[in-house]
């Protein structure tokens, strides 16, 4: 009988878990992407494939054979390490069946009109036994709410403006349907046969370069997890 297929969830909170140090920054990526590899064959070559919409990365260990699918229009995003790159539609993805041992998809769900509909697809491309990763803003959050009251102008501005990335290096779209709920969505992956080995919320590398910048700590940042707390679920 086939192994069920895993799936390890990190949600990007708005947020980050206070510890006893307010200036203590925890890699919880990094801790996730140890966590990943342990669940890992200790032998031989992976197939990854690598499904993501611009600069993050989620680090698997080599030796990998790394296909690398950006769901932007411009190959400045893929991975160096990548064998293969290819630009694809987010709405019409189109995935060999069998033929990974590790999925990642990184900040791409949200950007979806129904990002359940792209577990299937997912799903068909992994092997027997394979791993799914996926990264997604925690969509109840502060930072999702406004993304979804405000227009797609002013999302590019502060990518622009504020983050200051370059030209194409975010989608102009981004959804964050409800569907990626935390309660939504591990009722769906169980409902569908996934095994969740993982899930866990750290904070996003876009808020914490930004907090950085403007030296978010100490006190006030404890203020604003209060705040944020308060006013949404994240």
């Amino acid at each position: 009988m086939d192994l069920p297929d895993r799936l390890a969830l990190f949600i990007q909170q708005s947020r980050m878990t206070a510890g006893t140090d307010p200036h203590e920054v925890v890699d919880e990526q990094a801790q996730a992407e140890r966590f990943v590899h342990s669940l890992l064959p200790r032998d031989g070559v992976l197939n990854v494939l690598d499904i993501k919409a611009g600069d993050q990365r989620f680090e698997i260990r080599s030796p990998i054979y790394a296909v690398s699918v950006d769901v932007l229009q411009a190959e400045r995003g893929h991975r160096p390490d990548a064998d293969e790159f290819r630009v694809m539609d987010l709405e019409r993805v189109d995935l060999e069946s069998e033929a990974y041992d590790v999925v990642l998809c990184n900040n791409v769900l949200e950007h979806a009109g129904d990002p359940l509909a792209l577990f299937p697809i997912m799903r068909d491309a992994l092997k027997p036994g394979g791993i799914l990763v996926t990264v997604f803003p925690n969509v109840v959050s502060l930072k999702s709410l406004v993304v979804r009251l405000t227009p797609g102008s002013v999302h590019r501005w502060f990518y622009a403006r504020v983050l200051r990335a370059g030209p194409g290096s975010h989608p102009a779209r981004a959804v964050h349907s409800f569907s990626l709920r935390r309660s939504s969505l591990l009722s769906h992956a169980r409902w569908g046969g996934w095994k969740v080995e993982y899930f866990c919320a750290y904070e996003g590398p876009v808020q914490k370069s930004v907090r950085h910048r403007i030296g978010l700590r100490g006190r006030p940042w404890r203020l604003a997890v209060v705040l944020t707390r308060v006013l949404t679920l994240g």
